[in-house]
């Protein structure tokens, strides 16, 4: 019984390897005739600096060196550093995505009037240094600082209430 089952196993064997290779065969294509371009990317060893996904800039762009001490800018205009000629991020990887947060209060200073040029400039620059640009805007921060708050137009609508909650009762 075991032997029949041995070339019974080695017989399926056979003739699934021989069936595998007539239809590696069968697909070989002749790219030149067909007109089918083959692209074989260039093997490396180094991170891949893949498009609008993995690592990204927060608050900066390629090349930017980070804030000094404890200060952070989120929610404020971009603090641009001039002209950069290495775009290298030291002690990080490149990244294809520059990532800001902006307060509302310094997109729309004015009720109805927009600050375009702030988006401008950091298209502009995103794209300078090889990044898109992903802008988050954002209604308020946290803290007392004035800067952080909602835009004084609206303020001045609402008045001085900072809690805003939903009663789920009513």
């Amino acid at each position: 019984m075991h032997k029949l089952f041995f070339i019974f196993s080695f017989f399926l064997i056979v003739i699934s390897c021989s069936l595998l290779t007539s239809n590696a065969q069968a697909q070989i294509v002749d790219y030149k005739k067909e007109g089918i371009v083959r692209i074989l990317p260039k093997e490396i060893d180094s991170v891949l600096d893949n498009p609008g996904i993995g690592f990204m800039t927060f608050q900066r762009f390629n090349g930017d060196s980070l804030n000094r001490g404890l200060t952070w800018t989120e929610g404020k205009p971009i603090e641009y550093q001039g002209e950069v000629r290495n775009l290298k991020n030291k002690d990080y990887p490149n990244t294809t995505i520059a990532y800001f947060r902006l307060y509302w209060r310094f997109l729309e200073p004015k009720q109805g009037k927009f600050n375009w040029a702030l988006i401008d400039a950091a298209l502009k620059t995103a794209h300078q240094r090889g990044q898109t640009l992903l802008l988050r805007i954002a209604p308020y921060g946290e803290g007392e600082d004035k800067g952080n708050d909602v835009p004084d137009w609206y303020r001045t609508m609402v008045g001085k209430k900072n809690e805003w909650f939903v009663d789920s009762a009513g």
